[in-house]
């Protein structure tokens, strides 16, 4: 089963992201809420060029992006504080 099909069964906005923060796949719930940063959403993009682009097309605020970030790092590095 790819990341794919399993994003398939739900309607609510997921997407799966590697150990190294990098875009594996993006379920269609997702893809619809950031259309215009779609061309991110590509498998291998990692989530901080992710959020940047974002930021940038101001589909995100600059705050939101800060947040998730934190949360991506607390994620990827257990060892990170969370500010």
């Amino acid at each position: 089963v790819t990341p794919e099909e399993i994003l398939s069964f739900t309607s609510e906005a997921l997407a799966f992201f590697g150990p190294d923060a990098e875009i594996l796949a993006a379920n269609g719930a997702f893809r619809e809420i950031f259309a215009r940063v779609d061309a991110f959403l590509a498998p291998g993009t990692s989530w901080a060029l992710f959020l940047a682009e974002a930021v940038r097309q101001d589909v995100l605020s600059s705050d939101s992006a800060r947040k998730l970030s934190i949360l991506e790092e607390g994620l990827t590095d257990p060892s990170a504080p969370f500010r």
